[in-house]
This record gives C-alpha cells, structure tokens and sequence, in this order.
C-alpha cells in the first residue's frame, strides 16, 4: 500500500527539513522527509504521506520564500517549507514531474 512504513527508508538530511502542514482550517508545524516514492510529513498529532506521482510544488508566500506542496488525493492538506535544500533531494530532481516545477522555481529565484 502506498505510504506504508516500509516504503519509507529516509533519504533527507538527518532530521528531515522543518516545515509544516494546513489541515483544513489548521497549521500545525513538524518535519518534511523524503524518499524515492514520495513525501512524508510528520508533526503533531497529523502525519501525512504523499506520493511523487501527482505531487505538486509552487513556491508562495513573501517573495515566493515558501514551498508548498499539494496533492490531488490528499485535497484537504498542503504541506510546506521555507528549506530550499529539499528542492535538491534526489527523488525530486530525477522525477518526470516534478523536474518542471522545481526548474520553474529556481528560475524566479535567480531574478
């Protein structure tokens, strides 16, 4: 089953990259991972688990300074970070998908 444990060997920098996730109507804040099938947040008391298939990332907020990351079957949650090393995790930049989008961010970043 997709985002059981046993897919989720880390492969983030020890500790993972600090950010937080919106629950409906709630921020709460924890720590972003990353591994070859996708992106797992863990705070408190929410965990979440999005695969890289379908991910989505945007930079927003002041000078597009934060990095959100959207999935179309988890609607209801974003997950976020203002760590700009996870843009260079290996699952990110060798992915089909997400190659785009992380090219479009560093792009507006370099203006």
């Amino acid at each position: 089953m997709p985002g059981s444990e046993a897919e989720k060997p880390i492969s983030s920098p020890s500790g993972g990259y600090s950010g937080g996730a919106f629950f409906r109507q709630d921020r709460t804040f924890g720590t972003l991972t990353v591994n070859s099938s996708g992106l797992h947040y863990q705070g408190d008391p929410e965990s979440v688990y999005f695969p890289l298939r379908g991910l989505v990332l945007e930079a927003g907020g002041a000078n597009d300074q934060t990095l959100f990351f959207t999935h179309p079957d988890f609607a209801d949650r974003t997950l976020f970070t203002t760590d700009t090393r996870i843009l260079k995790e290996p699952a990110f930049t060798g992915h089909a998908g997400l190659e785009p989008m992380i090219r479009r961010i560093e792009k507006a970043r370099v203006r």
